[in-house]
């Protein structure tokens, strides 16, 4: 299986691996939550290494991410957390 390359809005080339994607109900978007080895973001956190970001073009070998608007936010917390995560068994 082909590794999928993730950029930025930029084109820059994010050295991380892909955990998950998703499509969130309430914001109609989808996204991905990705594995940024041992970038750091929240030190309290037990999912430090993740990371989440908004789709906003894909291919079948590329996807191209950008930052999830502080508005829409909660409701991608939401969405992972009680439609993706609860889920796990």
């Amino acid at each position: 299986m082909n590794k999928i390359i993730i950029n930025d809005n930029n084109g820059n080339i994010i050295d991380a691996d892909l955990v998950l994607s998703f499509h969130c109900k309430s914001t109609l978007k989808n996204y991905v939550i990705i594995d940024n080895k041992n970038k750091i973001f929240e030190k309290q956190s037990k999912y430090n290494n993740l990371d989440i970001l908004e789709i906003t073009k894909e291919s079948s070998s590329e996807i191209i991410v950008s930052n999830i608007p502080d508005d829409e936010w909660k409701e991608v917390k939401y969405s992972i957390q009680n439609e993706i995560f609860s889920n796990f068994k």
